[in-house]
């Protein structure tokens, strides 16, 4: 089947939120470095239509899986986890008032806020794609319509009231603060809120092709210029591999959603060529897993490595999980015990490991450790961070903050495995 392994290539989020490094680049620092090559966007490698809807993070057989499990722990807890959320309420409303002008921004404070009072409005297109997913999945396992009509609501209100990112002439790819390149972190999540959806009833087809054509006019506009010149050329600045990925997920969510083999190729493409450019967590390259190709497996199980190591170094004891500030003896495992390679960009040196964020708590090993249990091998470090947090919620349960939506969450109602 195409669409046999598809889901996994969204767990890029998993990696992206448990890194030390920040996402942001301080006061939108638009410096220059040299150039490096560009993808072939339009090279077809592969033709992977017709695709099997739904077939993101979840395919109709997750579904199933997961509605016949819905009596039983932990799926009931996980479960009643999600009804309980904010943003899956269907008396959540939408927020594209906080686009002043209609268009979203994330922008650095000092150097815009005078001139434009929403310069972090990306604030509510994050919340409500959230909303959006969480809305979906909640009527996919309950059937109820009003939680499908409210995500509908979100949808429409996107294609219709937001303009797009800012652009503006006289900057780089016409982009005034490169931290608009990280708004396509929500595309994907838009993208499998819809997926979700792509076949109700109560979403007028004409509303679902204008919310297709808003997802490439906004999100695949700007990943795609990202990707073919890293803002002009300034890859060795800030940009970490987790902007690399989340322009590749967008992209390659966008391209499943509008069923558009071209954007599919281009990311694949993209991820098999360009992957190994940029490092971290002691120069461990995240492998993605994609359409029909298990490359979770890819390089003797690159990403499961990945996620091993990231899971040992953020382990936290039992006994402090629950702390409020942690500290190095609330850790299993000592810092300086793990290998790492310096690395160096114009900005600066990284000699040891960061402890910035160590054990910051994210929905995301549910999805390692069920792949590994599946596939019948080991995943100690995601096996036990899956346990500590289970059953683990999803946006709106990890802080009010843009790490807290970074992922979609729910891994143990959607990734649990007995």
């Amino acid at each position: 089947m195409k669409t046999k392994y598809i889901s996994l290539f969204f767990s890029f989020v998993i990696a992206f939120g448990m890194m030390s490094c920040s996402s942001e680049i301080p006061n939108g620092d638009t410096s220059k470095f040299s150039d490096l090559k560009s993808p072939e966007e339009d090279m077809v490698k592969k033709d992977y239509l017709p695709l099997k809807h739904p077939c993101m993070l979840h395919t109709q057989a997750d579904i199933d899986r997961v509605k016949s499990n819905l009596t039983r722990s932990p799926w009931k807890d996980a479960y009643a986890q999600l009804e309980a959320s904010d943003y899956a309420q269907s008396s959540y409303t939408e927020k594209t008032s906080a686009l002043l002008d209609g268009y979203l921004k994330r922008m650095d404070k000092n150097n815009w806020s005078g001139k434009y009072p929403d310069y972090s409005n990306y604030t509510s297109c994050m919340y409500d794609a959230a909303a959006a997913y969480q809305l979906a999945l909640r009527y996919q396992l309950s059937g109820n319509t009003v939680f499908a009509d409210a995500a509908v609501k979100l949808f429409n209100a996107w294609a219709t009231n937001c303009k797009g990112i800012l652009r503006m002439e006289g900057y780089t790819n016409n982009i005034p603060d490169p931290n608009l390149y990280l708004i396509p972190i929500q595309a994907h999540q838009w993208a499998n809120a819809a997926e979700l959806l792509r076949d109700y009833n109560g979403w007028d087809r004409n509303d679902f092709e204008k919310f297709k054509t808003w997802m490439k006019d906004t999100f695949y506009s700007v990943s795609n210029m990202f990707l073919k010149n890293h803002n002009g050329g300034q890859g060795n600045m800030h940009y970490w591999l987790n902007w690399d990925l989340a322009q590749m997920t967008s992209i390659l969510s966008i391209g499943i959603l509008c069923d558009d083999n071209v954007l599919i190729n281009q990311a694949i493409v993209y991820f098999k060529n360009e992957e190994g450019r940029y490092k971290e967590a002691g120069n461990i390259k995240n492998a993605v897993p994609s359409i029909g190709e298990d490359l979770f497996a890819f390089d003797n199980y690159r990403a499961v490595a990945m996620a091993e190591y990231v899971g040992k170094y953020n382990l936290i004891k039992d006994e402090a999980f629950n702390k409020g500030t942690l500290v190095g003896d609330d850790f299993v495992y000592d810092s300086n015990s793990f290998p790492y390679t310096s690395y160096s960009n114009p900005s600066y040196t990284n000699t040891t490991i960061s402890t910035d964020q160590r054990g910051t708590k994210r929905p995301a090993w549910e999805l390692f450790y069920g792949y590994c249990k599946a596939k019948g091998i080991s995943s100690i470090y995601s096996g036990k961070w899956a346990e500590q947090m289970r059953p683990d919620g999803g946006g709106g349960n990890y802080g009010p903050n843009s790490g807290g939506f970074d992922q979609l969450g729910f891994g143990t109602l959607m990734y649990y495995r007995e």
